[in-house]
């Protein structure tokens, strides 16, 4: 039988049983601020992260570093912590149970209630996820909010025998589904690993397991088919330096993640110029390179695939065929030497950037034209078997988002029930 509910009076938290009542944040929590001053040595410094309060060294360099520690303040362990700065970024952590005793950024806001915690961790966490802190008070999107508005926040007050089932529920089923997250999420990275070793494999090796290898010259590739020609680049490409003078051309386009995408010339998103006469105009089956901040940036795609004319930054290389080959085999070639972190290496030392000068003498495995379209046609089909098992499992990863989500909503709100 269904417990009675009522009207909590606060329309993101709805129903909540007759038995709770809503209360301030203030009520149940004390605010504390305890500087630590010389004592820097005695605590461990810790950060409010996605995965939760972790310890941090304090010699990490990723992410802003105070010169000194002093200013710190102490967070005990089965303190609640806040960051409730910099509300617009939705991809942020916003709230932590800290399991240890070190220093937090003075940044933070910290809660005592020892006993209370384990449940508002699970209440604030529920709001986090639903975006509740970014509109509190007043009209339109909060950047931020102080001591002041988190103590005036609505707070459920709980029995604290029906507190214990409900955090220990969540906590085993939160488990749970998290874990089913991180397996998903490696299953992803493994397909994607597989995806690329095929393209990898085929377009260094061939489609032929049994054909007479030689020596291809090319350090990354090894071996490759006998009837195969290697080529410097600059006898396969012309770079592209089409001026979009008068703005004849106004399909914006951008290297995204190894695609190239449309933009909306109009959007005041990202920093555009004033005028896109400078721009280069592109055809479709031209191929992009982002060859800019080498030393800095080891993680993006940099090679592209126009399939449409437009517009681009003329910061990019723009590559055109000039000899009778495939474009997409081109392409997908480029794309394993990306991959294969090769552009990195060029030239003498670590490069900030590479022009077409420098690419001019890369050399290019080229299989005959029949080759390189049975090429294209292995990989398509092998790709697109595998981004729709890559999607598959990326919509459950949303499905799991959203049912963690929503587990946790009903259940610190009372409108389900732990049996």
């Amino acid at each position: 039988m269904s417990r009675e509910m009522k009207d909590s009076g606060v329309e993101w938290i709805g129903d909540i049983p007759k038995s709770w009542n809503s209360i301030k944040t203030k009520n149940k929590y004390r605010f504390k601020k305890e500087i630590v001053n010389d004592r820097v040595n005695q605590y461990e410094r810790l950060s409010l992260t996605l995965n939760g309060v972790l310890k941090r060294s304090k010699d990490d360099s990723n992410g802003l570093q105070p010169e000194k520690f002093e200013g710190y303040q102490i967070l005990n362990k089965n303190e609640l912590v806040f960051k409730l700065i910099d509300l617009e970024n939705v991809n942020t952590s916003r709230v932590g149970l800290s399991l240890f005793t070190g220093l937090v950024s003075p940044a933070y806001i910290v809660l005592n209630n020892e006993i209370e915690a384990p449940y508002g961790y699970f209440y604030y966490y529920s709001m986090w996820q639903r975006e509740v802190f970014n509109h509190i008070g007043g009209d339109g999107v909060r950047s931020a909010l102080n001591k002041g508005d988190l103590l005036k926040i609505p707070y459920l007050d709980v029995p604290q025998e029906e507190q214990i089932k409900i955090v220990n529920y969540l906590q085993i089923n939160i488990n749970k589904i998290n874990s089913l997250i991180r397996k998903t999420k490696s299953t992803i990275d493994d397909y994607k690993l597989l995806k690329q070793a095929i393209i990898t494999e085929t377009v260094t090796k061939g489609l032929d397991k049994n054909v007479e290898m030689k020596d291809s010259g090319i350090e990354w590739i090894g071996e490759i088919p006998t009837g195969w020609d290697t080529l410097m680049l600059a006898q396969v490409f012309a770079q592209v330096k089409n001026k979009n003078k008068d703005i004849q051309e106004t399909n914006l386009l951008s290297l995204s993640y190894g695609n190239i995408v449309k933009r909306n010339i109009e959007t005041t998103d990202g920093l555009l110029p004033e005028s896109f006469d400078g721009y280069n105009i592109i055809e479709d089956g031209d191929i992009v390179l982002r060859l800019t901040d080498l030393q800095n940036d080891h993680t993006s795609l940099r090679v592209g695939l126009s399939k449409e004319r437009g517009i681009i930054t003329s910061a990019y290389i723009t590559l055109r065929k000039k000899i009778n080959v495939n474009e997409k085999y081109l392409y997908y070639f480029l794309h394993s030497f990306d991959v294969f972190k090769g552009f990195y290496g060029m030239g003498a030392g670590v490069r900030q950037g590479l022009n077409f000068s420098g690419l001019k003498k890369l050399k290019i495995a080229i299989p005959t034209i029949d080759e390189q379209q049975q090429i294209v046609n292995h990989i398509e089909i092998r790709a697109s078997k595998i981004e729709n098992l890559i999607n598959q499992k990326e919509k459950l990863l949303i499905d799991l988002e959203m049912f963690k989500k929503s587990l946790i909503y009903e259940y610190v709100t009372g409108k389900k029930e732990v049996e």
